[in-house]
């Protein structure tokens, strides 16, 4: 049983923040050109001293499970304290990271304290391709394979996953080539995610026929039989909000220390500053503005058949405001359908080329 149904499980009906993800961090060693937070974020470090008693009372609230990501979570200066803060107090901690900073100290506190598991991403098997995914130079690739081997060999629940992109594409197979080889889960994406301060990174995407074969090999691979692109009880569905997990038991907290629905939703009458108003009032503030929402249709979306491998949702919508500068329903950004149902058909296409 995954975290998500585990929570939902406990949660029934009702909200119980059990499941947050906390970006601890908006910074980065990396400088990776398509990422949506590093170069278009800019908050001080939150040091834990002053929002500890905050992650107390939410820990006093149910939280069962947190995963920590950035930026680079390794190089918030309270790392380990917060994270041993969580394991002690009985959280279920994941960990996303690069493996970069990974030492020796680390390897010990994970030895004395495992995570839940840790997800690493990871973007060269050789020197030219780290370079150029991650924009450094004289910084070795190995480093990185060496600690992924290091955490497996420690029995750690380790992960490897990869942005599929004009980036990253060249070096992409190569990739999954020694994650096989070595035993490591392996996952990659297509999504681009969009800057934090609202620009456009589409331009990183690669073309359409690369990324449509790319997502079904891994449809193929993760089911040969292909349940979610071919379920016509998922066809015809319209998009509504919040029917995800932030309806019962998720939550997210940004690098400024703000309480959010989820990592995604990056619009100002859903963002509550905790260290002013508290965990509560935060918590209470925030299920308000998503019970208004709740169910209520995504405005665009007529249900069409590409909605069952559709991920639209109110982090992705655009908000529509009435006469009063209040948010009085979601809609779908111009031009997302015909993409969608473009892509539906393209996967559908492909993966009869594979059976």
């Amino acid at each position: 049983m995954s975290p998500s149904q585990l929570c939902g499980l406990i949660s029934g009906c009702s909200y119980t923040p059990m499941l947050l993800t906390w970006e601890l961090l908006d910074r980065c060693n990396f400088y990776c050109p398509f990422c949506y937070i590093v170069g278009h974020s800019h908050n001080e470090q939150v040091r834990f001293e002053n929002i500890k008693s905050k992650i107390q009372e939410l820990i006093d609230l149910g939280l069962l499970y947190c995963t920590l990501t950035g930026g680079e979570i390794l190089l918030h200066k309270d790392f380990k304290e917060i994270y041993s803060f969580l394991k002690l107090s009985g959280v279920l901690v994941a960990l996303y990271s690069n493996g970069y900073l990974i030492d020796n100290e680390i390897i010990n506190l994970f030895k004395q304290l495992p995570p839940y598991k840790i997800e690493i991403s990871i973007y060269g098997v050789d020197q030219k391709n780290f370079d150029k995914v991650t924009g450094t130079k004289g910084r070795d690739y190995q480093k990185v394979l060496d600690n992924i081997l290091k955490l497996r060999d420690l029995g750690i629940k380790v992960k490897c996953k990869t942005p599929f992109n004009s980036i990253t594409e060249d070096g992409f197979s190569k990739i999954g080539d020694w994650c096989n080889l070595n035993g490591i889960d392996y996952y990659y994406s297509t999504t681009i995610f969009q800057a934090y301060d609202g620009k456009n990174l589409n331009h990183f995407q690669s073309n359409f026929s690369s990324m449509i074969s790319c997502e079904a090999n891994k449809i193929q691979i993760t089911d040969k039989s292909y349940p979610e692109i071919f379920d016509c009880e998922k066809q015809n569905t319209i998009k509504k909000c919040y029917t995800c997990g932030i309806k019962n038991y998720g939550l997210h907290i940004n690098s400024n220390f703000e309480l959010l629905p989820c990592q995604r939703t990056q619009i100002k009458e859903c963002n509550y500053r905790i260290v002013d108003l508290g965990i509560k009032k935060s918590i209470n503030l925030n299920r308000q503005f998503v019970n208004t929402y709740i169910n209520k249709p995504i405005r665009g979306c007529t249900g069409c058949e590409a909605s069952n491998t559709c991920k639209m949702c109110p982090a992705i919508a655009v908000p529509v405001y009435n006469n009063g500068n209040q948010i009085e329903a979601f809609s779908v950004p111009l031009g997302y359908c015909d993409f969608e149902r473009k892509r539906y058909y393209g996967l559908i296409n492909e993966l009869s080329k594979l059976k």
